[in-house]
């Protein structure tokens, strides 16, 4: 961390890694896009299941191995497949 940050309190800290850990994911996913290069609407349905999958199935070492969803909705219940429990969700 730089000296900036040093000076931050430990609550901004922590969003600043989980920031830039989110940029590296991305950055890593969107490599993978180029062969949708002028297929908007394809970029888009593939950028919001890399959001999904960022916040309901990829655990986090900052959310003490927890997803986002956990964190914010502890009641939501997801089993072993959580693609298929979130779609099931999804026509509720």
């Amino acid at each position: 961390m730089s000296y900036i940050t040093e000076l931050m309190p430990e609550k901004e800290k922590v969003l600043i890694i989980l920031l830039k850990e989110h940029i590296i994911t991305l950055e890593q996913e969107l490599r993978h896009l180029e062969v949708f290069h002028g297929n908007i609407k394809s970029a888009n349905a593939i950028m919001k299941g890399l959001e999904i999958n960022y916040n309901f199935n990829r655990k986090h070492m900052y959310l003490r191995k927890k997803t986002h969803a956990e964190i914010a909705i502890p009641q939501i219940d997801l089993g072993v497949n959580k693609w298929l429990d979130l779609i099931k969700l999804s026509n509720i």
